[in-house]
């Protein structure tokens, strides 16, 4: 189990972004339940949700340069454990926002051992640090002062996680305990920025794939991050709403990858955008049946046909991608969604297209 420093953040991005599915989540619960106690539950988790901002942990991020800096009240913070880290050796990278999260960050690496350190600012968490080292296997081994355990990692990272506020010197030295004699990959001020985007890319595309666990929801739900309890009906209710989320972020992650890979013209994709239809790993049973729904309507009638009932079960198999094309062998008009493409990559999709009007 190895875990590098942006592993850490891609983590605390989920947590925090989970709150605001739970917060959603837990007032349709209470709604059902409760329904005079809206108006208090609003005010409950109403300025957490302002702050949070709707949507999902991304899947990819930007590193972007900045010349600002985070609130005054860690400033003193900040420049205390720059100023240590670099008196181990480190050089800085630089200052960056991490778009499109709200996170602040400072990167440092070390010309001889290959490290990196970065200092982060993440409301409402405040101020952690990372050391890592990332092994020529890509597996990874992170120290950090972060708190906050609320989610699962990859196979390839592992964590060690010491008190808050632990002085930079022992967190490094307990790194290079770990590193041993293992051979690394260095970071550099040149693919700091480079290896931080892919290898996020690379853990939230494999948490997204894998999906979020009852136990990963209870812990975020009883962190000091919400104070929402973990109802079995609730959990159940968040876990959904999440997966059909991020069934719609794969869609739009596809989408632009196929716009990259693709010969499209401007002029040819702009013909068939309306028509698009795009099922994906994680296309959920829901969103096939909605377009067999559309397949069995029957415009002289203007009404739906019956839906097989062997279509129903079949789109509640575990991949998407084989039950709808076999689910199409049952419409009426099995044609109806004209395959165009297909997209390999990360993520493994097909492009169908609609009957043109």
């Amino acid at each position: 189990m190895f875990l590098d420093f942006l592993k850490l953040v891609a983590a605390v991005v989920f947590g925090l972004m989970l709150v605001v599915i739970l917060t959603v989540a837990y007032l349709r619960w209470r709604i059902k339940r409760w329904v005079g106690e809206l108006g208090d539950e609003i005010k409950k988790f109403g300025d957490q949700f302002a702050m949070m901002g709707g949507g999902m942990e991304p899947l990819e991020v930007e590193l972007e340069r900045t010349q600002s800096s985070p609130s005054p009240q860690y400033q003193s913070v900040i420049e205390g454990w720059t100023s240590d880290v670099e008196s181990l050796g480190f050089e800085r990278v630089g200052d960056f926002h991490m778009q499109p999260t709200a996170v602040w960050m400072r990167a440092l690496t070390h010309p001889e051992s290959g490290a990196a350190a970065v200092v982060y600012v993440m409301e409402p968490v405040g101020v952690f640090y990372d050391l890592v080292a990332k092994f020529e296997n890509d597996d990874s081994v992170t120290v950090t002062d972060n708190q906050y355990a609320l989610v699962d990692f990859p196979p390839w990272s592992q964590v060690v996680r010491l008190d808050a506020g632990t002085d930079p010197s022992v967190a490094y030295s307990r790194l290079l305990d770990e590193v041993g004699s293992q051979p690394v990959q260095p970071y550099d001020p040149i693919n700091f920025r480079e290896r931080f985007e892919a290898a996020y890319r690379k853990d939230m595309l494999w948490r997204a794939k894998r999906g979020d666990t009852p136990q990963e929801v209870r812990r975020v739900m009883n962190s000091p991050l919400t104070e929402a309890q973990g109802n079995n009906d609730l959990v159940q209710a968040t876990m959904e709403s999440r997966r059909e989320m991020r069934a719609a972020q794969f869609e739009d992650f596809l989408r632009k990858q196929y716009l990259k890979q693709s010969q499209l013209s401007a002029l040819e994709y702009e013909r068939i955008e309306e028509r698009m239809v795009i099922v994906h790993e994680l296309t959920p049973s829901s969103t096939l049946l909605e377009l067999a729904e559309e397949a069995f309507w029957d415009d002289e009638a203007d009404e739906e046909q019956p839906i097989p009932d062997v279509v129903l079960k079949i789109a509640e198999e575990d991949d998407p991608l084989e039950a709808f094309r076999r689910i199409q062998e049952y419409f009426p008009s099995p044609n109806y969604f004209e395959h165009y493409d297909s997209v390999a990559g990360e993520i493994t999709g097909d492009i169908y297209l609609r009957p043109a009007d």
